[in-house]
């Protein structure tokens, strides 16, 4: 359960970034972001499983983003993402929520 909840956390603050300040946000923003939130209370659990799975799971969601072409798309492709239309109809990405098995395919 912790990659889903890393994916989830970075997918909120990556479409909170882009909508409150118009920020893409890059792989070493949400790896550095992962850090900070291995120190808190609510997700100080990320801190007892091996880096690799949730550093990957960084890489597969910034891919993901990166196979948009804007990141007006992106951001529109995550909120479908979030709301469960089809991303895929905006940027070839399929970019999901928590509770997806697939976290990214080419459509």
């Amino acid at each position: 359960m912790c990659a889903p909840a890393v994916w989830n956390k970075t997918l909120a603050d990556r479409r909170a970034a882009f909508s409150q300040r118009g920020e893409k946000t890059s792989y070493q923003q949400t790896d550095a972001a992962l850090t900070g939130w291995k120190k808190t209370a609510e997700l100080a659990f990320l801190s007892e499983v091996s880096p690799v799975p949730l550093q990957q799971t960084l890489r597969h969601q910034h891919t993901a983003f990166g196979s948009c072409s804007s990141p007006a798309t992106n951001i529109l492709a995550a909120g479908r993402a979030v709301a469960g239309d089809n991303p895929g109809e905006a940027c070839g990405a399929d970019v999901r929520q928590q509770g997806s098995s697939l976290l990214r395919s080419a459509v």
